[in-house]
């Protein structure tokens, strides 16, 4: 059985085809690469990787070092190709550690960082460290610059194993979708726990000169978090003056992804909006998940869903990451003279800019005799208003889009409203028939 005993080692090219230990804290410097295919028992030693062109650690057996450190003075570092553990302490000197898809666990602690060594996530795999409650941790993290993260664990909070990882580019809808190419740092930061709940967190990011989009003010920008529905940001704050900017954001109770933003780069995130007929006004509904530099929202109505009108103005809320709900009544929905209504909301910024909510439409000629459906679009039920109570047995039919009837419902005399649940039906859009008597119907439903 291998092993470096008394003293230091060095070589070239590491291979392990049976088994290598290293006794006591004695240190191993590799010029060359790592090859594990058997058994490595590192004691309580460090293993230094110091070559000047790229170096790997791989192998089909992996690797658990005690303490490692990066000492490459290439331009491509050292590579990992195989599954590595640090149970002690990483030390970046110098060069890159580059982690492909592989997971970095560093189990107590990491010593430098710069700009000219850093773990670089340049695929699926993250850096990882515990953290405990009331401390904090630097991730010495970066795709292709230097981007480290800081977490701090609030008092209280339960130990946890954290995950980070950077990458470049912004994406509309967290991990993916267009990119944003105005009023972002363009970076994303991915931060996971290994065991969701429990803890309450500050994050810190930093970023350098060159690396924020289009108009992107340092002085009033913000940690936004995509929390799946959309993204939240928070109240802006001053990054300083540069060439490295940081900004921080406290109480974090879920995690990934997330992005540094200013202004409206990252919107009012639309929660709901929903329209409704209600005697002779439609009054309008919705939430949103968060907001950032919001003014407030222009209700707008169209006949024919091209040409606009505002009719109403309800203030915002500023920036919040809360949840927040309204409402506006048009009182003269009819004044359109047109069958039927069509809604929006124009989402307007303090700096002018404007954003849009998805269009709703009301059925109007059903109002003044025969029948209204409402909600439309629903999520749940919808109810069918008949403008005087039906004199005998009628039916209701639901096809959906390929003309096969998902459902039919008898409605009995006397009846003014009538209810049909549909949140067992896909989402898509449906054919309501309506037969009282001699009298028919055919509506359009949307079901969300």
């Amino acid at each position: 059985m291998p092993s470096i005993g008394s003293g230091n080692g060095l070589c070239n090219n590491m291979t392990i085809d049976g088994t290598l230990t290293i006794d006591g804290s004695n240190t191993l410097t590799v010029s060359g690469n790592w090859t594990n295919n058997g058994t490595f028992t590192p004691n309580t030693s460090s293993v230094t990787f110091n070559g000047s062109s790229e170096q790997t650690i791989g192998g089909s057996a992996s690797t658990a070092f005690y303490n490692l450190t990066i000492n490459n003075t290439s331009l491509t570092g050292v590579v990992l190709s195989n599954a590595t553990t640090v149970s002690n302490q990483l030390t970046l000197t110098d060069g890159l550690l580059i982690l492909g898809n592989n997971d970095l666990p560093v189990n107590v602690s990491i010593s430098g960082g710069s700009t000219g060594s850093y773990v670089q996530t340049n695929g699926s795999g993250c850096l990882t460290q515990p953290l405990a409650a009331s401390n904090s941790k630097t991730f010495p993290v970066g795709r292709s610059a230097y981007n480290p993260a800081v977490l701090d664990l609030a008092a209280g909070s339960t130990s946890d194993d954290f995950c980070i990882r950077v990458e470049d580019d912004v994406f509309q809808t967290g991990s993916s979708g267009a990119t944003v190419s105005d009023k972002v740092v363009d970076r994303t930061w991915f931060v996971n726990e290994g065991t969701a709940g429990g803890s309450t967190a500050t994050l810190t990011v930093t970023w350098n000169s060159g690396e924020a989009l289009g108009t992107f003010d340092p002085s009033a920008c913000y940690i936004s978090h995509y929390s799946g529905s959309g993204w939240n940001g928070y109240t802006p704050g001053n990054a300083g003056a540069g060439p490295t900017f940081s900004i921080s954001r406290p109480a974090l109770s879920s995690f990934s992804p997330f992005a540094v933003a200013s202004g409206t780069a990252l919107p009012v995130t639309w929660l709901s909006f929903r329209a409704t007929l209600e005697g002779d006004d439609v009054h309008l509904t919705w939430s949103t998940a968060s907001e950032s530099n919001n003014e407030g929202f222009d209700v707008q109505r169209s006949a024919d869903g091209k040409d606009w009108e505002t009719i109403g103005f309800v203030p915002g809320t500023g920036t919040t990451s809360e949840v927040h709900s309204y409402d506006y009544t048009d009182s003269s929905p009819f004044t359109l003279h047109s069958s039927l209504a069509y809604y929006r909301l124009a989402q307007r910024d303090f700096d002018g800019t404007t954003d849009y909510s998805p269009i709703r439409v009301i059925e109007l000629s059903g109002a003044q005799g025969g029948i209204r459906v409402y909600p439309n679009p629903t999520d749940e039920e919808v109810t069918i208003s008949f403008a005087e109570q039906t004199d005998v047995r009628g039916t209701v039919q639901l096809f959906n889009q390929n003309g096969r009837k998902v459902g039919e419902y008898a409605i009995p005399p006397g009846t003014v409203d009538y209810q049909v649940r549909v949140a067992q039906l896909a989402s898509g859009t449906y054919l309501l028939k309506v037969k009282v008597g001699t009298k028919e119907w055919t509506k359009r439903l949307v079901v969300e």
